[in-house]
């Protein structure tokens, strides 16, 4: 009893990791599935959901049913390729709990990039972006672009802080950002206002959000697909609200 709670925690903490991480459906129930079978659990109901894992396993006389609620999200590959490796050596060598469990912690603490870095290259390719749709585009439009995302990226780190709703938080984004893209034309840094507010949002577009709803829908979690898809239209109507508010009372 005691060892098939351990691995129903084991589990279900690798499939949490997993969805807050931003991967598919059917790649934590693998994972799941994969470590409930290594430990000898073949009689298992994995029901998951972009926000909820519900996780059930029957063993002889006795069947145990836990629930682990994801409550934030956010890419993180790395992550998902480590816990998708640990997966592997558990079935390969044969691990033992304790020993999961601390290589999870390890895998759940790694710090990554560092902020400088993730600023950088987002900035960069938010302005890149902004220079492929618009390639008449001047370079100081571009400079604009990527120090306004760069600015941006802190302050959108500094408002998840306060876990705003999805809606609320990219209208914010949204509205400061192409504030600033319209000062720097007032003001006469740059003239292309266009490639800025498209360079800038990019930071903003839930790509992964309609990438994943998509593969869910194709594998069947249609559930899973339509909330996924709902959260990404809500994120895309505050980035359109945020955006056009701004340009409407700028008289740009």
């Amino acid at each position: 009893m005691e060892e098939l709670s351990k691995v129903i925690d084991l589990s279900l903490k690798a499939g949490q990791l997993m969805l807050s991480s931003n991967c598919e459906i059917y790649r934590a129930e693998e994972v799941m599935r994969n470590i409930c079978y290594t430990y000898g659990y073949k009689d298992i109901n994995i029901f998951t959901l972009a926000t909820c894992i519900y996780l059930s396993v029957d063993d002889k006389d006795q069947t145990i049913t836990k629930i682990k609620r994801i409550y934030h999200r956010s890419t993180n590959a790395t992550r998902i390729s480590n816990i998708n490796q640990l997966s592997r050596d558990i079935k390969e060598q044969h691990l033992d709990i304790e020993t999961c469990k601390q290589r999870l912690d390890e895998i759940q603490n790694e710090k990554g990039y560092s902020d400088i870095k993730r600023a950088f290259t987002m900035s960069l390719s938010c302005a890149v972006f902004g220079k492929m749709f618009v390639p008449t585009a001047t370079i100081m439009a571009f400079l604009i672009t990527f120090l306004i995302t760069f600015l941006c990226y802190y302050l959108m780190k500094w408002l998840n802080r306060y876990e705003l709703n999805a809606f609320i938080l990219n209208t914010l984004l949204a509205m400061i950002m192409t504030f600033f893209a319209v000062m720097s034309v007032r003001v006469g840094f740059a003239h292309d206002i266009d490639t800025i507010v498209i360079g800038t949002i990019m930071i903003l577009v839930p790509g992964v959000a309609f990438t994943n709803a998509v593969r869910d829908l194709m594998n069947g979690d249609v559930l899973s697909g339509t909330i996924r898809t709902v959260e990404g239209l809500i994120i895309a109507l505050g980035i359109a609200f945020g955006v056009g508010v701004t340009l409407y009372f700028s008289n740009v």
